[in-house]
């Protein structure tokens, strides 16, 4: 399976991003009322990923090699993610067991930052800003347009797995 692509879109700060990305059967255009803007001219960018296929083998490798870290949950999320595109909920009773915490505690992590994902994303990664700057340059006009449009609110995928939208 193809590398995910991040795409970081924020209000005007750089330049307006005029060309359209297709995905799958989707054309999203990236002008949408000149609201949307690329961060950064490098903004899109390849992740690592094989695949998503899911390897408790595998993880466990990777969380054998990590565990005696100092503060080594982090890392071990991290490469699990790079490994997998994702953090299995099938890793949470590994990772707990290999580090002495509860269960609790690993999930807590996954969930409060917000990098790590539960499932896996798709080919492509739209990161909307919704911070007080980006809504005063209306952000959520843009965040409409997609859930009426494309059918995608913060926290889709797309039906062909073509496009995940993210906030940041």
């Amino acid at each position: 399976m193809p590398a995910t692509n991040n795409l970081l879109f924020t209000p005007p700060a750089c330049f307006v991003a005029t060309e359209k990305y297709a995905f799958g059967a989707q054309t999203l255009s990236l002008a949408h009322k000149g609201l949307v803007v690329m961060a950064q001219s490098g903004s899109v960018s390849p992740q690592k990923s094989s695949g998503h296929t899911w390897d408790a083998e595998r993880a466990q490798g990777i969380i054998t090699g990590k565990m005696l870290l100092q503060g080594a949950m982090l890392p071990i999320l991290h490469e699990l993610q790079d490994a997998f595109g994702y953090v299995d909920t099938r890793a949470v009773p590994l990772i707990a067991e290999a580090l002495n915490v509860s269960k609790a505690e690993v999930h807590g992590v996954i969930s409060f930052y917000h990098d790590f994902r539960s499932v896996p994303a798709g080919k492509h990664v739209l990161k909307l800003c919704r911070a007080e700057a980006c809504q005063s340059m209306g952000c959520e006009t843009l965040v409409a347009h997609l859930a009426t449009t494309h059918h995608l609110a913060p926290g889709d995928t797309s039906r062909d797995g073509s496009l995940t939208v993210e906030t940041v």
